[in-house]
C-alpha cells in the first residue's frame, strides 16, 4: 500500500520546484511524483512515463531508493522542509491535471 506525501521546500532557487508530491511504496521507492513551481505550473513523472524513454533503462524507482524511513526523518527535522501526509485522491487529482516531465 502507497504512502502519500506532500513536501513543500523553501529554497531561494527561483528555477526550482517549491512542492513535490510523492506516491511512496512500502519498499520506499516513489513511483509517481509532481512537482510544483513558483509560477505555479506543475510536472509530472512517473515509473511508465520513464518506461517509455528509450534512454532510461530498468528504472525501478523514480528516488533511487534514497527517501527512506530514516531519511524521510532526517527531513521532518529541516526547517527548509514542510512535509504533511496527503490522500490518494488528492495525488491522483494532482497527477491526473498535470503535464508529463
Amino acid at each position: 500500500m502507497a504512502t502519500y506525501l506532500s513536501v513543500d521546500w523553501r529554497n531561494a532557487s527561483p528555477e526550482d520546484p517549491v512542492s513535490f508530491y510523492y506516491e511512496w511504496q512500502d519498499d520506499h521507492c516513489v513511483t509517481r511524483l509532481v512537482e510544483q513551481f513558483r509560477d505555479g505550473s506543475l510536472r509530472r513523472n512517473s515509473l511508465e512515463l520513464e518506461a517509455r524513454n528509450p534512454n532510461i533503462v530498468n528504472n525501478v524507482c523514480l528516488c533511487q531508493g534514497t527517501l527512506t524511513p530514516d531519511a524521510l526523518e532526517q527531513d521532518l527535522a529541516d526547517p527548509d522542509l514542510e512535509i504533511s501526509y496527503i490522500s490518494q485522491s488528492q495525488f491522483d487529482d494532482l497527477f491526473a491535471n498535470t503535464s508529463n516531465a
